[in-house]
C-alpha cells in the first residue's frame, strides 16, 4: 500500500481541496478529497465508485479517476443519503448507474432537515436506479462486490465489500479515530453503531483494509478497538442518565475527558448528546 498526492487544478476557484490517493491493490484505490474518502475500482469492465462527495468537488474527483486510467464512471454507490456522499449524483446521474438501498432512495426523494439546513430532494435523474432491501451482489472488474445494509450512523448504512481483495468501505458508520456524527432523526443510534461494528469484526478477515467516509484506514483490530470505545462511552453516559442526571449535568462532569482528543469533527459534548438521544430511543 502506497500513497500518491496528485495535483488537481480548479476551474473557477483559487482554492484546491486537499487530495490524496492510496493504492490498495492493483485495481482499487482510496481517493480522499476535502476529507471525504472514496473507493474506486478501475479495470476492464470500467469504473466502480463508492460515494459521490459534494457536487462542487465533482470535477476534482473526475480528474483523479482520469489520472488513474479510468474513463466514464459506470457505477456509483451511495453509502447513505447525506449531502457529502451524494452531491456528484447531480453530475454522474446523467450517465452512471447509481446504487443504494430502498430506504436511501426514499430519504433522497424528499426534502429533509439535517444539521440546521433543509436538504432538497434530488431530481429524478440523480436518484439511485439500482436499489435493494437487504443486500446486492454484482461481478465487476473480475471480482464479486457485495453490498449490504447495517445501521448506526443512519437507519440504512450501505457497506461495500470486495471480499476477494479484502477491502471494504463502511460509509460513515464510524469516523476514523474521532467521534462521528449520528443522524438520530433518521434512524441513527450509538448502540446500533457498536452492534454493527461488532458484526463486521466477526465477518471480516483480519487482513481486511477498512475505508470509511472520513478518517484513516483501519485494520480489523482498529475497528474492534473503536467498537469498544463506542460501547464504553455509551455505558458511561447511560449509567449517568439512569442515576437521574441531565445531559448538561453529564457534560459538566466531563465524563468522557479521556477521549477529548477524539473531538475533532464532533466534540465530547456532541457525542454525549448522541448517546443520550440513543438511550432515550432504546427505551421506547
Amino acid at each position: 500500500m502506497w500513497f500518491i498526492v496528485l495535483p488537481v487544478f480548479p476551474q473557477d476557484s483559487t482554492e484546491v481541496p486537499v487530495t490524496k490517493v492510496v493504492q490498495l491493490n492493483s485495481h482499487i484505490w482510496e481517493i480522499s478529497i476535502a476529507g471525504c474518502n472514496h473507493v474506486v475500482s478501475i479495470g476492464n469492465d470500467g469504473v466502480f465508485l463508492v460515494d459521490a462527495n459534494y457536487k462542487e468537488l465533482c470535477r476534482y474527483l473526475i480528474n483523479v479517476i482520469d489520472s488513474l486510467g479510468g474513463k466514464e464512471v459506470d457505477y456509483v454507490v451511495n453509502t447513505h443519503w447525506h449531502f457529502d456522499h451524494v452531491g456528484c449524483n447531480l453530475i454522474f446521474g446523467y450517465n452512471s448507474k447509481i446504487i443504494s438501498s430502498k430506504k436511501n432512495l426514499e430519504l433522497l426523494s424528499e426534502d429533509r432537515f439535517l444539521l440546521g439546513d433543509t436538504i432538497k430532494a434530488l431530481p429524478y435523474y440523480a436518484l439511485p436506479e439500482i436499489v435493494f432491501d437487504d443486500e446486492y451482489r454484482m461481478r465487476f472488474n473480475g471480482e464479486i462486490i457485495e453490498m449490504f445494509i447495517l445501521a448506526g450512523h443512519t437507519c440504512s448504512d450501505v457497506i461495500v465489500y470486495f471480499p476477494e481483495s479484502n477491502i471494504v468501505h463502511i460509509g460513515d458508520l464510524i469516523f476514523g479515530n474521532m467521534f462521528s456524527f449520528v443522524d438520530i432523526n433518521h434512524g441513527g443510534n450509538v448502540l446500533a453503531i457498536y452492534e454493527s461494528v461488532k458484526k463486521l469484526c466477526e465477518i471480516l478477515p483480519v487482513n481486511t483494509k477498512i475505508i470509511m467516509g472520513h478518517g484513516m484506514i483501519y485494520s480489523v483490530e482498529d475497528l474492534r478497538k473503536h467498537g469498544e470505545m463506542v460501547k464504553y462511552t455509551y455505558d458511561i453516559v447511560r449509567k449517568k442518565i439512569e442515576s437521574g442526571m441531565s445531559p448538561e449535568e453529564i457534560k459538566k462532569q466531563e465524563v468522557l475527558n479521556e477521549y477529548k482528543e477524539w473531538g475533532k469533527a464532533f466534540s465530547c459534548d456532541n457525542w454525549i448528546d448522541y448517546i443520550c438521544e440513543s438511550v432515550k430511543k432504546n427505551k421506547q
